[in-house]
């Protein structure tokens, strides 16, 4: 098989010599051709990962649905001042006065030019309106803001939507003979105190049983079980008093970047407006130093993305720069760098053009190939320069030693080439879509670059006619001799044995004994595990920064749990809503979670509206009417009737009122006034399959690190048994990421068994060789053994490195490039080519070491970046790739030399295999005399 392979490989390297102009024409054309649809892809980046999950998970599409067609995402602006002024009440005051200022200005967002303008100037934006419309539903920093007004005003119309038999029954109880007299003495009393003609006697006299108030009560308790805020005070305000919230729910999903993006730039002009007019209105009032930021999944989303753009740059720059630095001490040659770096960067273009044509944008994992391309794709460069300057330093001319070098590395480049791609391209099956985009970019990368290692490299360091040869002088000495000579003795083999062997026991120690778990963290793999996939995200963001902030100064957190009705008709869905919130009232009372709006509150269902309806009317409030007048002309006398007729009119009307109600469908509720605050908890939808009723309740839990266990528990407390031709579902951003990691381990599990059998096949099959084959997954092991004892080791440091969604790729990716190094190995080992180990390091052992040099660097690019879930994955690339270098160079010739004979000058001999090396020799002399 090798030697088919080389026969072929040494037709291309004559075709290379032949046909050099006409290629380097073709390649530069092809790539002025990708190049418009590479700069389209990088202007089109999606930084929410949420974006990037598969909808084939349940509870992830849920969520997706709900918040893509309700909007109802939080949004919070977070207004501080310093602790040092929140102890001053009258500064505490001036920051509800700004609050209230800031609250009226948001409400107006989308409704200015400047807003309206900046949105048409969005391509692609579905569903622009004719007209400006408010972005922001249900802007409060006060409890209730925005609500009171319109709920008071349909109470009037539908007595029933207000009030339930518990203020029915309070109100039979208040005209019973016995209240009535004590509550008329009472009157009598507070009557004697007030001026003749003052307010409150008017009021007291319109309404002397305060029923308005008992209504204005129970209005007050839906605000209460509807109010985005603490609950302890009017105002959002920490206990503390030194922030201050100001809470909405965006018309759009935030998984909407580009509407984000205008979104927060036009809060940011409401803050400004804001700001504007305190200093206006706050004559004589000293100013106050307030900070503004924002927080929500909105907000975060355009900061994720913003930073994103930077960490692409910076980690494209930062692999560069070590790809330089590398290149330059090694080889101490501008040329070559320059050469490499238009091959890498062919294949950056190619690889963008693919991603525009299949996916028109590339993620914030997807982004990440460019790194990793420049880390790893260089070493099939690393390979055939080493060999390609190592002939001409024997005495060939150039073309000579492309010819000699295309053969001699040719098979195993191309095998790296195909266990690397296969290891990458493994990931395109898994269920988070940005990591199956980032495999499939990354594969395509790196099978570009190979290409363009056999093709466009050679091409580039061929020397123009009548040009002398390429030559750059000596190699850097790394110590690769030196440790190949220590490696041929007895001494040495013992050594690098045992360095293996004392590597394998501290690893298997770190990984047996580990502290306890932190909250929120699980094991796999026997290592600390994140399951939360809202943290993989920039933590060092004023937005995530914020949220953690609100965290620790609420006492809960402000991301919602939803819990989804969907049914036929209104009917049903209004009855499994009320079915809903009675099971999850145990976890309230409990203090887990805390409801964050239910239209349940606002629209009971048709059954209860029916026996609320029944209850009033059976109240018969004229004869009540006549019930009080009795009992107040017994207390007051014949003058009664006139001095309360305002209160006995009223019940009369109201009595009508009653006896004219009727049921109030969800669909007239959200036509009417009250529509546009209740949108984000009911969509009523008609088409072709029916009509579909959805309602959403919110909760905000008590912190972000409950339990998959707990969630689990409410789910299916909530959810079952549902009604019939109904469907209840509990969505939250952590249950999705724990949906999310079954889904992705069970994808790895499978993945990781076919990348195997096609790696090993791969490995196997040209090498006709089971011990060969073994040989060369050695550094294999190593580096998993590395990823998973460096994050227990990490661990038992109190160290934030964990396995997450995004870190889990690696090994499946190691699986494919990190058995490269022993496939390297192993063919020089066994080529004949070599006199020994000692020559085998020196030249192999030098270029691994390069090739491990730019490949940790490309993923240490990712270190120094932004999102915590692309820093953990080059964390544990850095240890996987340390670990099959060292086993590389260390390990693998020392369990190599147990099966040759040393010579008494340190040179060794292959049992067996003297004549095949012969072979080899004389077959490479001839296609260097052709």
């Amino acid at each position: 098989m090798l030697k088919i392979l080389e026969r072929l490989l040494e037709a291309w390297g004559k075709i290379l010599i032949a046909h050099r102009r006409a290629l380097l024409w073709a390649i530069a054309g092809f790539t002025l051709a990708c190049a418009p649809i590479a700069v389209s892809t990088l202007k089109h980046l999606d930084a929410n990962l949420l974006n990037q999950v598969s909808d084939r998970l349940p509870r992830f599409k849920a969520l997706k649905e709900v918040t893509t067609d309700f909007g109802g995402d939080i949004l919070l602006a977070v207004v501080s001042i310093s602790p040092e002024r929140a102890r001053t009440p009258a500064k505490v005051e001036e920051l509800k006065v700004f609050g209230d200022l800031f609250t009226a200005e948001m409400a107006k967002t989308g409704l200015n030019s400047d807003d309206d303008e900046a949105l048409r100037k969005l391509p692609n934006l579905a569903g622009v309106p004719d007209k400006p419309t408010a972005w922001l539903r249900r802007v409060e920093c006060q409890l209730g803001a925005g609500l009171r007004t319109e709920l008071t005003r349909a109470a009037r119309d539908y007595p029933h939507l207000v009030l339930g038999p518990e203020e029915i029954a309070e109100i039979n109880r208040r005209f019973e003979p016995k209240a009535l007299q004590l509550r008329l003495r009472e009157i009598r009393d507070e009557l004697a105190d007030l001026p003749p003609n003052g307010l409150e006697r008017v009021k007291l006299l319109r309404d002397p049983l305060d029923l308005t108030g008992l209504a204005q009560e129970r209005i007050q308790q839906k605000l209460q079980l509807q109010s985005l805020g603490s609950g302890k005070s009017d105002y959002t305000l920490s206990p503390d008093n030194t922030t201050l919230l100001i809470l909405a729910r965006p018309v759009r999903s935030s998984n909407n970047v580009a509407f984000n993006r205008v979104l927060m730039e036009a809060c940011q002009r409401a803050a400004d407006r804001a700001a504007q007019a305190f200093r206006t209105n706050a004559a004589g009032m000293a100013a106050l130093p307030v900070t503004v930021g924002f927080t929500g999944l909105h907000a975060m989303s355009v900061e994720n993305e913003r930073s994103l753009r930077k960490d692409i740059l910076e980690g494209t720059v930062v692999a560069f720069l070590a790809l330089v630095a590398i290149f330059f001490v090694a080889y101490r040659s501008l040329r070559l760098t320059v050469i490499i770096t238009i091959t890498l960067l062919v294949a950056a273009v190619v690889t963008l053009a693919a991603a525009g044509l299949i996916h028109g944008q590339i993620g914030i994992l997807g982004a990440g190939f460019t790194s990793i391309l420049i880390g790893t794709g260089v070493d099939y460069g690393v390979m055939i320069y080493g060999k390609f300057r190592k002939l001409q330093q024997e005495g060939l001319d150039a073309r000579a030693a492309l010819v000699q070098t295309v053969i001699q590395r040719g098979p195993g480049v191309l095998i790296a080439c195909f266990t690397s791609v296969v290891g990458f391209w493994g990931l395109t099956v898994v269920d988070f879509q940005a990591i199956a985009e980032f495999g499939l970019l990354t594969g395509i990368g790196l099978a570009a670059s190979s290409v363009l290692m056999f093709v466009l490299f050679p091409l580039l360091l061929l020397p123009r006619e009548g040009q002398p040869d390429f030559s750059t002088g000596h190699l850097t000495p790394l110590g690769f001799a030196s440790l190949g000579s220590i490696l041929s003795t007895a001494l040495g083999k013992f050594l690098g044995l045992g360095m293996g062997a004392a590597t394998v026991v501290a690893g298997v120690c770190l990984l047996v004994f580990q502290p306890p778990l932190p909250a929120g963290m699980e094991r796999f793999l026997g290592v600390r595990f994140d399951p939360d996939i809202g943290n993989m995200r920039n933590r060092s963001a004023p937005a995530s920064m914020l949220r953690d902030r609100i965290v620790e100064k609420f006492g809960r957190a402000f991301a919602d749990l939803r819990i989804i009705v969907q049914a036929p008709n209104e009917s049903t869905a209004l009855t499994a809503s009320e079915l809903v919130q009675a099971r999850a009232a145990q976890f309230v009372n409990e203090g887990a979670i805390r409801s964050g709006g239910s239209l349940i509150e606002f629209v009971p269902s048709f059954a209860r509206q029916d026996d609320v309806l029944s209850r009033m009317k059976a109240m018969d409030l004229k004869n009540k009417a006549q019930i009080f007048l009795n009992a107040a002309e017994a207390e007051f006398g014949a003058n009664a009737r006139k001095v309360f007729e305002p209160f006995t009119k009223s019940l009369h009307e109201f009595s009508d009122t009653i006896d004219n109600a009727q049921k109030i469908s969800l669909t007239d509720l959200l036509r009417g006034p009250l529509g546009p605050l209740l949108a984000p908890y009911a969509k009523v939808d008609t088409g072709n399959a029916g009509p579909r009723v959805r309602l959403v309740s919110y909760f905000f839990p008590k912190d972000l690190q409950y339990s998959e266990a707990w969630l689990r528990g409410m789910a299916q407390a909530v959810e079952e048994p549902a009604p019939p031709n109904c469907a209840i579902r509990l969505a939250a951003g952590r249950f999705v990421g724990f949906e999310l990691k079954r889904s992705v381990i069970q994808d790895m599990e499978w993945i990781f068994a076919a990348v195997a059998a096609i790696v090993a096949v791969i490995v196997l099959y040209p090498m006709r060789s089971v011990k060969q084959a073994l040989l060369s997954i050695v550094p294999l092991g190593f580096s998993f053994l590395f990823v998973l004892a460096g994050v227990a080791f990490a661990e038992r440091m109190g160290w934030d490195l964990s396995l997450n969604y995004i870190s889990l790729m690696i090994f499946p990716i190691l699986l494919g490039s990190a058995v490269d190094y022993g496939i390297y190995m192993v063919l020089d080992l066994y080529s004949g080519r070599f006199k020994g180990v000692q020559d085998v390091l020196e030249e192999t052992g030098h270029s691994l070491l390069l090739c491990c040099g730019t490949t940790l660097g490309g993923y240490a690019s990712m270190i120094i970046g932004s999102n915590s879930g692309m820093i953990s994955f080059g964390w544990t690339a850095l240890l996987g790739y340390a670990g099959a270098l060292f086993a590389a160079v260390v390990v693998l010739p020392a369990i190599y030399g147990l099966g040759v004979k040393s010579n008494v000058d340190g040179n060794v001999k292959l049992r067996g295999e003297e004549g095949d090396a012969v072979d080899a020799v004389e077959a490479a002399d001839e296609v260097v005399a052709g």
